[in-house]
């Protein structure tokens, strides 16, 4: 996840450092916000592989619209 490294090292420019950084909640919107479209990356590449072997079920598995 080499954009969410970059989105860190953003923070850590303006002077967030350590807890501090970990506490901010902009981080954490971002952290889901990468890992929800990493999902969808995965799940969408690999034809639905991880939904076949029971793992993670994205949005577009279930067929539902959110």
């Amino acid at each position: 996840m080499g954009a969410f490294g970059e989105d860190i090292a953003r923070y850590r420019a303006k002077g967030y450092h350590g807890k501090e950084l970990w506490l901010e909640p902009a981080v954490w919107a971002i952290a889901c916000y990468r890992l929800a479209n990493w999902l969808e990356v995965v799940e969408t590449d690999g034809a639905g592989a991880l939904a076949a072997e029971g793992g993670v079920h994205t949005r577009r598995t279930s067929g539902a619209r959110w």
